[in-house]
């Protein structure tokens, strides 16, 4: 996993889509799905829920995954952890720490 400063251009768009994203599920971005995208986001999720489920007193109305971006070959989603705002991307893991809910 990638490290990326918060202050960076990249972080901040990644910030940006996350806090303005409406999306949640596959079903609110395609009409049909691949198996590998659905493969893809459930390990997201069960990544979110390790994390979740340790802190759901704390952050009872997290909103859990987001998917960021998305199109035709693949998509972007992130939830919150501990240590920051994790990204994954179809090609990258990234961890934006110090990025709260």
């Amino acid at each position: 996993m990638k490290t990326l400063n918060k202050n960076t251009k990249k972080a901040q768009q990644y910030i940006n889509a996350y806090n303005h994203s409406t999306l949640h599920y596959l079903e609110d971005c395609y009409k049909s799905y691949s198996n590998d995208k659905k493969i893809a986001y459930i390990k997201c999720y069960q990544e979110f829920l390790k994390v979740y489920w340790a802190h759901v007193w704390e952050h009872p109305y997290s909103m859990g995954v987001r998917i960021l971006s998305f199109n035709t070959f693949g998509f972007t989603c992130a939830w919150h952890t501990e240590e920051g705002l994790r990204v994954e991307t179809p090609a990258n893991s990234y961890l934006i720490p110090d990025v709260t809910d």
